[in-house]
């Protein structure tokens, strides 16, 4: 099963409030939440789910923009620093084969951290509507292509 939706691609759709409305007033009406993965700066996504009472949340970081090593490590300690600044994070990836590589070197070491790994829907709301954590390159790039 699933308990929600994000975007991966639309970024001017997920700007435009009249367009994003009625999409996420359905996906309220289901029982779902709305996961934003801030594709775009300037969505509008968070705070019309909270206009409608959809339960949401937002990515912090998407960490295999660039599917590289490196570039995962090092936003998965982008990820460890945000939690421990804000006392959560979220972290967006897509199934590419090096990413479950990283994961699973990554995964074992936080519990002797100090951090625990939950489900996206324990983190709903805890985030405030468009409130972004310093704009991120990835933002940026999706900004600057839709012009």
């Amino acid at each position: 099963g699933y308990v929600g939706v994000t975007n991966e691609m639309g970024s001017r759709f997920i700007t435009s409030n009249q367009d994003i409305r009625p999409v996420l007033e359905i996906f309220h009406n289901r029982g779902l939440m709305f996961v934003d993965n801030r594709v775009t700066s300037r969505s509008v996504a968070t705070r019309v789910a909270q206009d409608v009472g959809l339960p949401w949340a937002a990515g912090d970081r998407s960490i295999d923009r660039n599917p590289s090593r490196q570039y995962i490590d090092d936003k998965l300690a982008e990820i460890q620093r945000i939690a421990l600044d804000k006392g959560s994070a979220v972290a967006m990836a897509l199934p590419y084969p090096v990413t479950f590589e990283r994961l699973a070197l990554w995964l074992p070491k936080l519990e002797e951290e100090g951090f625990v790994v939950a489900p996206v829907s324990a983190v709903i709301h805890q985030q405030e509507p468009g409130e972004e954590e310093e704009e991120s390159e990835e933002a940026e790039a999706s900004d600057e292509g839709e012009q």
